[in-house]
């Protein structure tokens, strides 16, 4: 017997690391994808950690329109500060974490059910549930929630079956985890109590004799204590900074009167939020509207339940369910894995888990969980829901899942008048959530997704096998499939430039800008095809773009327009540089010249025609607030240090050495120097850029041309 059950865990264990290493497979393969645009909660938890790994505190949260708990952004700024500003160090840890909790999920299932098959299936959903996955490469705090949420369930059930003389410390674990769950989303603050009289119940119906309340009252009032010492450090730190009482964060204020069917537009709440200074004042400032606009209209109270059962089950199209490339959608394969492993791994979870939960007896453990689910559902009924908050339920659903799959017809043992009951209250619920997914998911978003991704990767594969003009057809046909979107015009114009037809793609670049004027690849592709054409003012307007920084023109030029023309002379910021720069800033005029600023490290591409020993030369300035010296700068190209200049603050003409080029081949001349902030020198200039040096224009000139005394252009430049 021994042997058996010796052998049976070691196939377990190997079942398990099989199922990590696969999970770890999954979270790496989308951790490798090139970097995402941020969206939702990125936009604030990214800079709010870059202030803090660069000593700034939280001053994000002295204007924003609330305050968040910081154990997330604290998170990711000791990962910043350790991989030297890398934010990729940082979603690598969440990578670890979400392969962690893994096990720790199916150490949980095995704490419930006291077998093996429904905790590796556990695992096994936990590992291949596509949210888990994508969530590590995000900058969001679910990847870290998860995990510590899981770890405070296993040291609370741990503390009942503790020794009694060793109780106290599993109490005081758990509080600690509650408390970190706390000051990672502060919605599990509000579980303490519910928690504490678990806890409490739990240990009263233990021993046998009278004073068993006696026994039950000090490990709950420890886990109590600790959970708030725990926390009390930010809150301490709160009432010192702001001067009122805030436990944890400010959020739920903000919720309630964004989302109580507000008079005010979304952009006018953040705005008036914004501009007041104090949190807690924006605190009870929001807390004053909404209370105004339910005492005005109660009945938003009632009609906000269907609403946030909708947002809560149905299937939803957010920013971050992909992680997507800039302003490309997902591709097929991609697409259908998401319905696969996000939407499908999702409804067969709410199905199994609701039939364990329904048919397996009632147990203190099970009471627990259902109370965090039932606390969950409603908060987000008070406050605000939407599908990615399934990921606060997953952890208590996905062990009741595993045992279903694993066990389900066994669960359906028992007298026939209950297992009428269960199956009747099963059916009732099944129903509202089946509604809410069938009548609210966007069917029609899913459909015109795989029609348009099938024409699109049938394009892509023709144009890979050398069948241009099936690949046209097949990028017409995503073109049609989907008349609002401007990606299909995006391939066919790119596929048209390719091939030299630069009249068409033209056209091509043009309906996609008309479909979304903010479409940047269009736009910017269009501009590119013009410049070749000769059309300069028309370039130049379409590299402008509409609702399009330039910062991110220039970035997208820098990787996508490759097939640039051989140049003489490069005039920097003239409009048409797009392609040929990056790590630079906006365009600049002043005195009659346009120029860009380098950004530390300006990179500048130089496309050649004809082999030759040439050199580079380029018309630079480095001025500074308040100060007349030179600056020193580098021209580099790949390894090789071709200059050293002393950049002087007015414009002058620097020369590199000399530098073989072969036929057609492009230099990518790299100019490096130190930089200023002139908000830091001069605390009244607005501007807040690090600032390298002045670009005027770079050429290519012989390797035999003369300028002693390196020429200097005499007109003094004033700083702009």
């Amino acid at each position: 017997m021994e042997r058996k059950v010796g052998k049976r865990a070691r196939w377990s264990g190997w079942f398990l690391l099989l199922i990590g290493l696969l999970g770890l497979a999954l979270r790496l393969w989308l951790w490798s994808r090139p970097d995402h645009p941020l969206a939702n909660d990125e936009t604030e938890y990214l800079p709010v950690a870059r202030d803090l790994a660069q000593g700034l505190g939280f001053r994000f949260y002295d204007h924003y329109r609330w305050l968040r708990a910081p154990l997330y952004p604290l998170f990711l700024a000791f990962f910043l500060r350790l991989g030297g500003g890398n934010a990729r160090w940082a979603t690598m840890a969440q990578v670890l974490l979400s392969t962690a909790t893994l096990p720790g999920l199916y150490l949980l299932a095995r704490r419930l059910f006291g077998r093996e098959a429904p905790a590796l299936l556990s695992a096994l959903l936990a590992a291949l549930l596509l949210p888990f996955a994508t969530f590590p490469s995000l900058f969001m705090s679910e990847t870290l929630f998860t995990f510590l949420l899981v770890a405070f369930f296993l040291l609370l059930f741990q503390v009942p079956d503790a020794a009694p003389k060793r109780r106290w410390l599993w109490a005081v674990a758990t509080g600690v985890a509650l408390g970190l769950c706390a000051l990672t989303r502060a919605v599990a603050f509000a579980f303490l109590p519910f928690a504490a009289g678990w806890l409490y119940g739990s240990l009263r119906g233990e021993p046998p004799h009278a004073r068993a309340g006696r026994h039950a009252l000090p490990p709950a009032a420890l886990f109590a204590l600790a959970t708030l010492l725990t926390i009390a450090p930010w809150t301490i730190r709160n009432a010192r900074v702001y001067g009122r009482f805030i436990p944890l964060d400010t959020g739920a204020s903000y919720s309630l009167w964004a989302f109580y069917e507000p008079r005010e537009t979304i952009e006018e709440i953040n705005r008036q939020l914004e501009a007041i200074p104090n949190p807690a004042d924006r605190q009870q400032f929001a807390i004053r509207k909404w209370w105004e606009r339910v005492r005005e209209d109660p009945g938003i109270v009632l009609r906000r339940i269907p609403w946030t059962f909708r947002l809560l089950f149905r299937i939803k199209p957010i920013e971050d369910r992909f992680l997507t490339l800039p302003y490309r959608k997902p591709s097929l394969a991609y697409f259908v894995l998401a319905l696969l492993f996000d939407d499908g791994l999702y409804i067969l979870i709410a199905i199994a888990s609701l039939w364990a939960l329904v048919f397996t007896r009632a147990d203190r453990r099970k009471s627990l969980l259902l109370l965090w689910l039932l606390y969950n559902i409603a908060v987000m009924l008070v406050l605000h829901a939407e599908a990615r908050y399934r990921q606060l339920l997953f952890p208590a659903l996905i062990p009741y899942a595993g045992l279903a799959l694993a066990e389900g017809r066994r669960l359906l043992a028992g007298p026939p008048a209950r297992r009428v009951a269960q199956g009747t209250f099963l059916a009732l619920v099944l129903f509202g959530w089946g509604y809410c997914l069938v009548r609210y998911s966007p069917w029609d978003w899913v459909a015109l997704n795989l029609r348009r991704g099938f024409h699109q990767t049938v394009g892509q594969l023709d144009w890979v096998l050398g069948r241009r003009e099936a690949a046209l057809e097949a990028y017409t046909r995503a073109l049609r499939a989907d008349r609002r979107d401007p990606e299909a015009c995006y391939d066919l114009g790119w596929a048209l430039e390719q091939m030299g037809r630069l009249e068409e793609a033209a056209k091509a670049y043009r309906w996609g800008w008309a479909r979304q004027a903010n479409y940047l690849p269009c736009s910017t592709a269009l501009g590119h095809v013009l410049r070749q054409l000769g059309r300069l003012e028309e370039a130049r307007e379409a590299f402008r773009g509409r609702y399009v920084a330039e910062g991110e023109v220039v970035a997208w030029a820098w990787d996508h327009l490759l097939s640039l023309e051989p140049l003489q002379r490069l005039d920097v910021g003239n409009g048409l540089d797009y392609g040929y720069v990056n790590g630079v800033h906006d365009s600049e005029t002043a005195g009659g010249i346009t120029f860009r600023w380098t950004q530390g490290e300006g990179r500048f591409r130089l496309p050649t025609a004809a082999p030759a020993t040439v050199r580079i030369r380029a018309r630079l300035a480095a001025p500074r607030l308040g100060r007349e010296t030179a600056v020193p700068v580098e021209a580099w190209v790949g390894k090789s240090l071709l200059a050293r200049w002393e950049v002087a603050p007015t414009w002058g003409l620097y020369e590199t050495s000399p530098l073989q080029l072969s036929a057609g081949g492009t230099i990518e001349l790299r100019i490096r120097s130190t930089t200023f902030i002139p908000q830091e020198v001069d605390p009244s200039q607005p501007d807040t850029r690090a600032l390298g040096v002045q670009v005027d224009w770079l050429e290519i000139v012989s390797a035999t041309t003369d300028i002693s005394a390196a020429l200097v252009y005499t007109t003094d430049t004033p700083f702009p």
